[in-house]
């Protein structure tokens, strides 16, 4: 009740009192002064009718409750002040806003309750700051802001903080009930014909928010959250994300309010937001200290934050600190949550599963307490969700997670930790390889084994850099061969060349002469599929060196193979045909009849361009009936479907592109059963060429497509 409206009641009681009283002496014997001793007939209807306005009165303030007594007059507006330099999440921010009733009615019905959710410093209470501003109006009975402290060591009690909304709606604190039940029938009821704004910030989880939500359809409910609170009655609500670049960049400008010096060092900015991780709260630090320091280029503070160990010590402003951020919700952590967090760190920039993450806890046995503490990680937004069952850090927590782990954790127990994650990577790429290659697997663990591999790819090639940055040269060789099989018949050529070449550096530094041939080998493939001859001969060449060393007579012959691909992609045919010649030398005195023929439809392949149709042509002869299998229903092995590919390209360069044709479809039938990337596209290329060749330009065109 307002105090001018209290205070007109209170006179009009008392004129009614006064006037009561009068009548009812006139109506038991009294009388009137004259003029209006005429009217004394009307004395006891008076009496009746002031008797009753009294009661209504009466009853009308009852009706009021506590409201009636030592209420205050107050319409809350206690919004945090709005956020001038808005900018990012622009779309989500479209998007709630339309989403919040323009004529709210008060009354029955569900009110409108906005959920935003995500990270420490991902810019929920900026987003709902400004949202809360943009639809007050909407809202006449008041706005009231609580912070609910989830994030903290004593998140606020659900009973108080509906004592302290009573209060601000002008219930006095003496007229709250003590019951919890009766508290909350009162805070519905106060509410139930109210239109007013409840923001509700950092929440700790659905039990604190649930007894907040007011049942009147007119009240507008925004809750942030660090968890997503799903099981709270939500109309709608957003996970927030990092933003994109351009988000960033213009949130760097807004804040800084130095937009020409970001644009005249574009390069710096970008690298100074990647730095930041497009992380809010790290580009309002990083913004903050460019506006405070005139004195600095961008590319100034982009170096700071250039070494990692010391990039959460500059993203410090003032109360603005990330590394206390995201401090709130680790400290909430329980004893297992918080060791796989901070050993998680272990894998760098990798995304990971609950395999490794069991390996990291102390064995496979551990797999389920793993799943589960990830999910309660990514619940708490220390983890992102990168996929079914997949997860990863944000660059800026992952730092963190390191420092609380070098802080936390023995050396001793970190390196054991390390190793066993290193050693889960080994035997599970080599055991989903093993399904892939044996033709005997079913399809169900085909596909399994698939699927792991390219969830696992970056994580395996991340895992190769660990163990030669954890100093053991050994299981980096192992890694990166059990890995190249399927990164080669993948089509993935730039992870090949990396694991290769950290390979080939750690079996060097070791001195293990068979490792470095078996890397050298597996650099030499990746590099010419990327087409650099000179660095794919350059391997081969040193590969064979090795092989002739080591008296690997079988592999000497396969590197002197690959050495005249080489030449031959390159054009240099006299030195292809050398290296195919010394080739078949070898493999005919210590090899199988099929690898001689293997490199003689390659070399038939050369004596084409050379113009010795008729010795290519005999050669190409003598080739096919070792190399194609009787029963040509059947689907050749991964060898044989390579070896129909060399001879197809033969059949081709003799003249014969219908016989040509007819390898190129049963190698990509192999290949695709395998699900072979780089080899089904090497034969629909072949394909292609022989459907060019008979005239057939629609349907070559298909092909290469």
């Amino acid at each position: 009740m307002t105090r001018g409206r209290k205070a007109l009641l209170l006179a009009i009681s008392t004129v009614l009192s006064v006037a009561l009283a009068v009548a009812v002496n006139v109506a038991t014997g009294g009388s009137l002064p004259e003029p209006v001793d005429r009217l004394q007939w009307a004395a006891w209807p008076l009496v009746g009718l002031l008797a009753l306005a009294l009661v209504l009165i009466g009853m009308r303030e009852a009706e009021r409750g506590p409201l009636a007594e030592g209420s205050r007059a107050i319409r809350p507006a206690e919004l945090p002040p709005d956020i001038t330099a808005f900018a990012g999440h622009e779309h989500e921010f479209a998007a709630l806003r339309d989403l919040v009733p323009r004529q709210p009615k008060a009354g029955l019905g569900a009110p409108t309750v906005i959920g935003i959710f995500g990270a420490g410093g991902v810019g929920k209470t900026v987003l709902a700051t400004h949202l809360a501003h943009a639809v007050a109006d909407r809202y006449p009975d008041g706005q009231i802001f609580v912070e609910l402290r989830g994030a903290s060591p004593e998140p606020a009690d659900p009973a108080e903080v509906v004592r302290r909304v009573l209060h601000a709606l002008g219930v006095a604190a003496d007229d709250v009930p003590e019951d919890p039940g009766a508290r909350q029938a009162l805070y519905r009821s106060v509410l139930a014909d109210r239109r007013v704004l409840l923001y509700l910030d950092d929440a700790a989880d659905e039990d604190q928010v649930r007894p907040l939500i007011p049942a009147g359809g007119g009240c507008l409910v925004l809750v942030t959250a660090r968890p997503s609170l799903v099981a709270t009655r939500l109309t709608a609500w957003r996970n927030l994300d990092v933003l994109a670049e351009a988000e960033a960049l213009e949130l760097l400008a807004v804040i800084s309010g130095v937009r020409d010096r970001l644009a005249d060092e574009p390069e710096a900015a970008t690298q100074l937001a990647r730095h930041c991780g497009y992380l809010p709260l790290a580009l309002g630090v990083a913004a903050a200290r460019l506006r405070n320091r005139p004195q600095w280029s961008v590319a100034d503070l982009a170096a700071r934050l250039e070494d990692e160990r010391r990039r959460l010590d500059e993203l410090h402003a003032g109360n603005l600190d990330v590394r206390a951020s995201i401090g709130l919700s680790y400290d909430d952590l329980d004893p297992v949550a918080g060791r796989l967090f901070r050993r998680l760190s272990l894998l760098g920039y990798a995304n990971f599963g609950p395999g490794v993450a069991a390996a990291l806890l102390g064995g496979q046995d551990r797999w389920p307490l793993s799943e589960t503490t990830l999910e309660h990680l990514a619940d708490v937004k220390l983890v992102e969700v990168a996929g079914p069952r997949r997860y990863r850090f944000h660059d800026l927590v992952r730092l963190y997670a390191r420092e609380r782990l070098e802080a936390e954790e023995p050396a001793a127990e970190r390196q054991a930790a390390l190793l066993r994650s290193l050693d889960y990577y080994i035997e599970r790429t080599r055991a989903q390889w093993q399904a892939l290659a044996d033709a005997s697997t079913g399809k169900p663990r085909r596909s399994e084994a698939e699927h792991w591999f390219e969830r696992s790819r970056s994580a395996i090639v991340a895992a190769v850099l660990r163990c030669a940055e954890a100093g053991e040269p050994e299981r980096a060789w192992r890694l990166a061969a059990a890995a190249a099989p399927y990164l080669e018949s993948r089509g993935y050529p730039v992870d090949l060349a990396r694991v290769s070449e950290i390979a080939v550096r750690s079996a060097r530094a070791a001195g293990n002469r068979g490792a470095l041939a078996g890397a050298l080998r597996t650099l030499g493939q990746a590099e010419r599929h990327r087409s650099r001859h000179e660095e794919a001969l350059a391997a081969f060449t040193e590969s064979l060196a090795l092989r002739e060393e080591l008296g690997e007579h079988r592999r000497v012959a396969e590197a002197l193979r690959r050495i005249g691909d080489i030449h031959r992609d390159s054009g240099h045919l006299a030195e292809a045909e050398e290296a195919y010649g010394r080739s078949i030398q070898v493999y005919r005195a210590h090899g199988e009849p099929r690898d001689v023929a293997l490199v003689q439809a390659a070399l038939a392949v050369v004596w084409l361009q050379e113009g010795r149709v008729d010795e290519a042509v005999e050669l190409v002869e003598q080739a096919e009936e070792e190399l194609l299998v009787t029963d040509s229903t059947a689907l050749p092995d991964r060898s044989g479907a390579w070896a129909l590919e060399t001879l197809g390209v033969a059949r081709l360069a003799a003249g014969r592109p219908a016989d040509a044709e007819a390898c190129h479809h049963r190698s990509l039938a192999s290949f695709r059963s395998r699900r072979e990337r780089f080899g089904s596209a090497t034969a629909l290329l072949n394909l292609a060429r022989c459907a060019a060749a008979q005239g057939q330009q629609d349907r070559a065109r298909t092909l290469y497509a």
